[in-house]
């Protein structure tokens, strides 16, 4: 577990970030699994998507292993290619990689203050 302080986006300051990553081991898949708990200062008029396009790059660089898992996702995100859900507040995104045949983004706001995201790659051996 690592937390992460004072990362700030235009509109939203996060106050932390706390994740664990999993190494996904089965006899079917390979991959990982990473999930995040991020708190915001204050979660009233929350733009999910505008939160996602100035703070995912920050929140996972540096503690995702693959660049292109990575590079994936911000492409994604540039092109606007993902799902808003409204209820609970959300974004979902999925695509690929050479390596990975799934990579799945989701960011919530869990409760009022948090954010619960996981993102998840993994490719079938």
């Amino acid at each position: 577990m690592l937390t992460i302080q004072g990362l700030n986006s235009q509109n939203t300051k996060i106050t932390s970030v706390v994740f664990v990553a999993k190494e996904i081991v089965g006899e079917s898949h390979y991959g990982f699994k990473y999930d995040f708990n991020i708190t915001i200062e204050d979660s009233e008029n929350f733009d999910i998507e505008r939160f996602c396009k100035d703070n995912i790059q920050s929140i996972i660089k540096g503690r995702v292993a693959d660049v292109a898992v990575i590079n994936s996702i911000l492409k994604d995100l540039n092109n606007d290619e993902y799902y808003i859900d409204k209820n609970p507040k959300g974004l979902r995104m999925g695509s690929s990689t050479k390596d990975f045949d799934a990579v799945e983004l989701e960011v919530f706001l869990k409760e009022e203050k948090l954010l619960k995201m996981e993102l998840l790659y993994y490719s079938p051996l």
